[in-house]
């Protein structure tokens, strides 16, 4: 390792990077031997920061590790996808030029757990994770491959790419690849970068015909296209000739549209955690805080505004929990709106009585149900009338007990 060794890397990287010689080459010169200065960010004299060499060449490398497309030879014909192999040779043998894709896995698996090593020494770098998971989805079948995913995909959950992986893995269920693209969308990324996940995006909502949307889309994409002087892509150019696009209203952001369809993409990082159900016993909206029970043993409070926009209280909800204290605060994985009566009846119900309200009170009860000092103003309750309403199931946490409460 020297400054003439980082040169000449550099050198080569560039000369080869794009050509089929790339792994022989590092192969030979050894990625253990970059220098400590390899692994930062090279400054310009024009003051701008480019790209790790080390990072380069990690992702080059990883590029060429992907499936692609080779004309096949008796030297490669062992990396032919194995399904295609039989009938591949056959051509061979006869002397037939025929094209097919090739995958290494050997080499594959070992990159990965380099890659893999890279990434926690340098959290930073923003690519070697996307090829990292890429190579994951290569190297899986059916099966297995979102076992495989999801460990990471937890830890990048806030990086669009990710969602966009994910929806490659489940391509055969078209709601789940959705969920996955509007999932993508909500994360906060550089405009720039979104492009692509946008035009992926803009041709699922016209495939839906939700025009409107997909509207937005495109104009997000031309607005970043344009600042940058940059060729619109011949697709776009169609679309907007479209009749649909000009009857189409555009909004500002699709995000509150996505929020309400990622469901589905969050059940997929935590689809081995099961869901509870819960019962929404009190909201401060202003906070985005409810109170819920899920039984005498597991009630609490938690944060809801990253999931639903607005919750009633006497709602049920389908939550994925991860950890939390009696009575206190829970971490929550995912959370949904459900129906479910049969729950609901458990912590709300109908009541019809007197009610009492002792003298020089201004709180009062319905059978054993507590009334709050603001309904019994509202409803100008007074003692001895009859009165019809919804309890709820509550916990007095001064008295320790389980109660009920008119709301």
């Amino acid at each position: 390792p020297s400054e003439g060794y980082s040169f000449l890397l550099k050198g080569f990287h560039k000369g080869l990077k794009d050509t089929g010689y790339y792994l022989d080459f590092i192969n030979w010169w050894g990625i253990e031997n970059l220098s400590e200065q390899d692994y930062q960010k090279e400054k310009l004299p024009t003051g701008k920061e480019i790209m790790a060499l080390a990072e380069q060449v990690y992702i080059a490398y990883a590029k060429q590790l992907l499936p692609r497309e080779e004309l096949i030879t008796n030297e490669n014909l062992e990396f032919v996808i194995q399904e295609k192999r039989n009938s591949v040779k056959t051509f061979v043998d006869k002397g037939i030029p025929v094209r097919a894709k090739v995958f290494n896995r050997e080499m594959a698996e070992s990159f990965i757990h380099k890659l893999e090593a890279l990434t926690e020494k340098f959290p930073s770098y923003q690519y070697p994770p996307y090829f990292q998971a890429k190579l994951l989805l290569a190297l899986g079948d059916t099966e297995d491959v979102l076992s495989a995913l999801i460990p990471f995909a937890r830890k990048k959950q806030n990086d669009f790419w990710v969602w966009e992986i994910l929806a490659e893995a489940v391509e055969s269920d078209p709601e789940k690849v959705f969920s996955c693209h509007c999932r993508a969308l909500v994360c906060t990324s550089p405009e720039e970068m979104l492009v692509g996940a946008r035009q992926k995006m803009a041709e699922l909502l016209i495939q839906r015909k939700l025009y409107n949307e997909a509207k937005t889309e495109i104009e997000q994409i031309l607005k970043v296209k344009e600042s940058h002087g940059h060729r619109i892509p011949a697709v776009i150019e169609q679309w907007i000739s479209q009749p649909w696009y000009s009857a189409a209203v555009g909004s500002e952001s699709n995000k509150s549209f996505y929020r309400k369809h990622i469901d589905l993409a969050d059940e997929i990082l935590y689809v081995d955690t099961p869901e509870e159900l819960v019962f929404v016993e009190f909201v401060n909206a202003d906070k985005s805080m409810l109170n819920f029970i899920a039984s005498e043993d597991t009630f609490g409070f938690f944060k809801f505004d990253r999931f639903v926009r607005k919750v009633q209280p006497g709602e049920v909800l389908a939550v994925r929990f991860n950890g939390g204290a009696k009575g206190g605060w829970y971490n929550v994985l995912t959370c949904k709106k459900v129906n479910n009566e049969a729950f609901k009846s458990q912590f709300q119900k109908e009541v019809e009585g007197p009610v009492r309200i002792r003298s020089g009170t201004s709180f009062g009860f319905i059978g054993d149900a507590f009334i709050h000092p603001a309904l019994i103003t509202k409803y100008k309750l007074s003692d001895g009338q009859n009165f019809k309403g919804h309890i709820i199931k509550t916990y007095d946490s001064k008295k320790e007990k389980w109660g009920w409460k008119l709301i």
